[in-house]
């Protein structure tokens, strides 16, 4: 008989607390099941209609986190540096998420890649780097809310600052030409 791990079964369970906590903020949620370091589509959508924002979350599921230690402070998941290059690369939000299966309870970060550097990610390929995780970012359906609408003002910032940039490049932006 096949044999399935304890360790598979706490990530299944975390992946579905996870999206049902986006899909209680109105989102579409989609696991994507060819996973190379993303465990999950968001697509938020405002009054019916979808977003073009993109959210992918990568979930790490732990049982019994209030036992195992202190809920103060911060903890360290750690990802291969070549991921968190492509999630520096990339325009769309990244959530790390972590799901304690026991207590119900989850907390996430919004890793700031940047911060890492481009050059030093790259050398360390397939290397393991640590991302912090505060445990006072509790994930729940106020948080995904709040993450949904960072996302959004994110997205319109980049968006705007292309247009301009755009507009720079070909010498033709103007109030009367913007097109909202």
């Amino acid at each position: 008989m096949p044999y399935r791990p304890k360790q598979h079964q706490i990530a299944s369970q975390a992946v579905t607390a996870v999206s049902s906590v986006w899909a209680n903020a109105g989102a579409a949620v989609e696991e994507i099941k060819q996973d190379y370091g993303e465990d999950l589509l968001v697509q938020p959508c405002l009054e019916n209609v979808m977003d073009n924002v993109r959210i992918w979350v990568q979930v790490k599921g732990i049982k019994n986190v209030l036992t195992n230690t202190k809920v103060v402070g911060k903890t360290a998941i750690k990802i291969r540096a070549d991921l968190a290059l492509r999630w520096a690369r990339s325009a769309d939000t990244l959530v790390l998420a972590l799901w304690d299966v026991t207590n119900h309870v989850g907390w996430y970060s919004i890793p700031s890649l940047i911060d890492l550097g481009h050059e030093e990610l790259a050398r360390k390929g397939r290397e393991t780097i640590s991302i912090q995780i505060d445990f006072q970012n509790e994930f729940n359906d106020t948080s995904a809310n709040l993450i949904i609408w960072d996302a959004r003002i994110n997205h319109l910032a980049d968006f705007v600052r292309n247009y301009r940039w755009l507009g720079q490049e070909d010498g033709q932006f103007s109030r009367e030409t913007a097109v909202w």
